[in-house]
């Protein structure tokens, strides 16, 4: 998700307070979307990472995009969008929804479930994920009851995650899917992640 970081790379943090803030922010933005400006019709928005714990300082907000596109989509705008480089309606949408915030990371659900959009991001199994919009959905509530009743934050696991999932995909750039498997085999909790 997003841009990797280098081992000792400075990490920006944020308090808490601010990243529900700003979860609050696209939530209404989302609430309050006019279709001819969202350019694509929004779905879901799930909530991942050390913002469902009691992390004090995320280093950021991790949000999960469940959209299809708009009835009205001209696939020739696509290919013209592809060959020259611009911008697609879902980036477009997302760049709509975090104006004017940094340290918000989203990523797209495109046909898959969220079980298997985990599962080939290499997340743990029993990742949390949390439901926090869709049309109709009291998202107040949800992002209140997330907020007072974090999970317990454990630093050993999420570097553990992090070295996993940083190191596959390093090895899946430089060597393919296939090698990173075989490395992810070996690691003594590979089983904690499927491939």
């Amino acid at each position: 998700m997003g841009r990797g970081r280098s081992w000792g790379e400075k990490i920006d943090l944020m308090k808490r307070k601010d990243a529900f803030r700003k979860l609050r922010v696209i939530c209404q933005r989302l609430d309050e979307v006019d279709p001819e400006q969202l350019f694509v019709v929004p779905l879901r928005l799930y909530l991942l990472g050390s913002l469902l714990t009691d992390k004090p300082d995320p280093s950021d907000v991790d949000l999960l995009f469940e959209f299809r596109d708009r009835p009205d989509l001209d696939p020739g705008d696509i290919v013209h969008r592809l060959s020259y480089g611009k911008p697609l309606p879902h980036e477009q949408a997302v760049k709509h929804l975090r104006r004017g915030m940094k340290m918000i990371r989203v990523e797209f659900l495109l046909e898959d479930s969220v079980e298997e959009w985990l599962q080939t991001h290499f997340f743990l199994p029993d990742t949390p994920v949390r439901l926090v919009w869709e049309p109709g959905l009291d998202w107040r509530q949800v992002v209140d009851e997330i907020e007072s009743h974090p999970a317990p934050w454990d630093p050993a696991l999420e570097k553990r995650h992090k070295y996993l999932q940083e190191t596959v995909k390093q090895i899946i750039q430089e060597r393919g899917t296939e090698v990173a498997r075989e490395w992810l085999r070996k690691q003594p909790d590979h089983k904690l992640i499927n491939v």
